[in-house]
Order: C-alpha cells, then structure tokens, then sequence
C-alpha cells in the first residue's frame, strides 16, 4: 500500500516544493556571502529543505535552547609593561566579539600584557525577543510526535484528513490548466500547422504556417527564432498575440493578409492584433499587413539583398496597418521596401533602407501623427506607381502628417493644403 504521505510529497513537490525550495537556497547563498549573515543563510537552507518534502515531519522546540548570542565592537587597550615596570605606549584596536552565554571569547593575553575590554554588547532581537535564526528548533518526523498542548513556537499536528483535502486542492489547481482542451503552455513549432488554440507562449524554431480559418492565440509573447519562418499572411486566419513579438537573424515573420498582400482577390481578411510591441533584428524578411500593433515596430538591418536583377522580388511590407506606437526601420537591404495606407500615432524613422527595385521605397497615403524622418534612402522616397491608377483621388497618394518632416520625405505633404 502507498504511503499517503508520499503522496502528498510528491504532488507538493510537482507543484509548489520545488520552486520554494530554490527560492530558500538561493536566498540563503545571499545571506552566506555577506559573512555576517551565514546564521540566516543555513536557516534558509533549513527552511528550503523543511518545504521540498514537508509531509511527515514538523517543528519543534529543542529541548536546551541556546542563550541568544551577543554581538558587538569594542576597544581593546593593551598597555605593556616592562620587567623595570616603565610605561610604554598604548595601543587601541577595535574587535569584533561574541558571547554565548558562557563568558566572553576572546584570545588568551600574555602574562607580560595588562588587556582590558570596554563595550556595550546588546542581543541581536526580533518582534517577540531575541533573535537567534535557526537555533532552538529543529526538524522532526511526525513518528516523534508532538506535545498535546500547544506552547510558543510549537506547530500543533492537522488531522490526516485535512491534509488529505489541502492536498486534493493543491492538485485539482494544478491539473484544471492541463485540463483544458484548449490550451497549450511553452509551445514550441519545429514546422507544419499551427493548430488553433490559447498558447501561454509561442516559439517558432522551423517553418510554421497558420493555415486558412486559424484562431490562434498567444496570451504573452511569439519568438521566432534565427532562420525560422512564422507564416500568418498568405490565408484569412485571426491571430491575436498578447505580448511582444521578437524575430532574429535571418527569420520571415509574416503577419496579416490583406487585399493588397496575401488575400489578393478575396472578400475575407486576417484579424490580426499585437498588444505590445514588434521587434526585428536583422530578419530576412518581414510582412507587416492590416496589423494593430499597441506599441512600437522596430527593424534593425537584415533583408533579403540585391536578388531584383535575378528575377526575384522579396518585398519588406508594411501596409494597411495600426501603429500606436512608433515605426522605426534602419539599415535594410532589400529587393523592396514600403509604408502605405499606415496609420502611426507616434513617429516614422526610415534611415539608410537601400533597394534594388527602382519602384522601391514608397511611401503613399498615411497618416503619421508625430515625426516622418528619411534619410540615406536608396532610391530615394517616392510615390511609386501609386499615382499611375485613374480610378484614385488626384490627392491620394499625399500623406498627413501631425509633426515635422525632414530629410528626403518631404514630398509626402500635399502642396495644396
């Protein structure tokens, strides 16, 4: 028959023992390295190991208790007196010194020495006395048992039952999350679909898609890791990330599919919604399209290189899109790069972005409620074939923005307004 005790160890320790266990060792190392501390430091390390595998065992008081243990500085004066008895000199030193109830210690003086301490010492004390961490209890099993009365600093002895039920609880909290049909914790995509459902976090380590009618949810952050590829924005799909989305060197991140990208010709598109911010660190490539982003999007080099001439085009989109935060993209090397049809509440920073594609660099129809700065933009800034559609407004392509516009994009501004 299995000890229900050890039970009761194992699932406490699944769920909560062992976490506070590290969380005492580590605190006692701290408390070891100050020297001073080394008492609270292996009363920590008591405690921790107390909380790895309580059930069975108790504290109780020891029988002898230790006297509280004084500590203080004082002034040693040392006055040496020669067999002629002519005074010499004094010297005063400071020392460090404890008593532990059975006189003071100190080092033995020389017969030729007169020594004399002077210092006020006074107990180190808590709220209800004298403090003396880790000393006067001790750790036993429940087989020792307890007294049937209860005195100060003794823990009186639950009954099996209610042990049993606090236990039943711990478990059911624990396994309710693993429970659901829904929910997928710490998940990691080595490739394939992405299965729709509620992920605590989401890591992209191969190439993973998020097929047509997808719901997907990351309740913190999407971290496509360096030459991954999270591909969201070729199929109408809901996609709603919690936190922050973070892509490395040479990843594809693919968000959104719109009219204009990915959902060409069809009448439903992707639902797609960042609450923090995006950050791209010398990506590949990044499609950016009919996204609201609560925070920043940032882009520090990386792309795809001169493939335009080869027959290649890897566009650097960013389209359609709600920004409440900033737009920053510095040092990208690509076939082509654009911002249109964005609003950005905060400011657009677009610096030395150099493509191939003579149509590249557009920047057509946003609306930019801070800052637009572009500089070292080859080729420079343009409209692009936005203009080239009759169909449009003859102010279309213009751009509003709320704050000051330099460097190369000041064509944005409609010179009529």
């Amino acid at each position: 028959m299995v000890d229900g005790r050890f039970v009761l160890n194992l699932l406490w320790l699944v769920l909560a023992g062992f976490w506070m266990f590290l969380a005492y060792l580590v605190v006692g190392v701290l408390w070891c390295i100050t020297i001073i501390g080394i008492p609270f430091g292996v009363a920590s390390f008591r405690i921790g190991l107390f909380a790895l595998w309580p059930f069975g065992r108790t504290i109780v008081q020891k029988s002898s208790p230790v006297r509280p243990t004084y500590m203080g500085f004082g002034l040693v004066s040392a006055r040496r007196r020669s067999p002629r008895q002519r005074p010499a000199p004094d010297w005063t030193a400071r020392v460090l010194f404890t008593d532990d109830g059975t006189g003071l210690q100190r080092r033995p003086c020389s017969s030729r020495w007169d020594s004399t301490l002077r210092a006020g010492m006074r107990p180190l004390r808590g709220p209800h006395g004298p403090l003396q961490p880790g000393v006067g209890a001790r750790v036993v099993s429940w087989a020792e048992g307890l007294p049937t009365s209860l005195g100060k600093g003794e823990i009186m002895r639950l009954p099996r039952s209610v042990l049993l039920v606090a236990a039943t609880a711990l478990a059911l909290s624990g396994l309710s999350s693993a429970a659901r049909g829904d929910s997928h914790w710490r998940t990691t995509c080595s490739g394939g679909d992405i299965a729709s459902g509620t992920y605590q976090t989401l890591r992209i380590t191969g190439e993973c898609t998020v097929p047509v009618g997808a719901e997907v949810i990351v309740v913190h952050n999407l971290v496509v890791e360096p030459g991954a590829q999270f591909i969201a924005d070729t199929a109408p799909s809901t996609v709603h990330i919690g936190g922050n989305v973070r892509a490395y060197h040479g990843s594809f991140l693919g968000l959104g599919c719109t009219a204009a990208h990915g959902c060409e010709g069809g009448t439903t598109f992707s639902d797609t919604t960042v609450d923090g911010n995006v950050n791209l660190r010398y990506v590949f490539d990044a499609a950016i399209n009919g996204v609201e982003v609560g925070g920043n999007v940032r882009s520090q080099g990386g792309g795809a290189g001169f493939v335009f001439e080869q027959g290649g085009f890897i566009p650097f989109s960013v389209k359609d899109d709600v920004i409440h935060g900033n737009l920053v993209v510095k040092g990208l090397k690509t076939t082509w790069f654009g911002v249109i049809r964005s609003q950005i509440d905060g400011n657009v920073i677009l610096k030395y972005i150099k493509n191939d594609d003579p149509d590249g660099n557009e920047i057509v129809h946003d609306m930019i409620g801070g800052n637009l700065t572009c500089r070292g933009m080859s080729p420079a800034p343009q409209f692009g074939d936005a203009d080239d559609d009759p169909t449009l407004p003859a102010d279309y392509p213009y751009s509003t923005v709320g704050g000051r516009v330099s460097g190369q994009c000041r064509f944005v501004l409609n010179p009529n307004t």
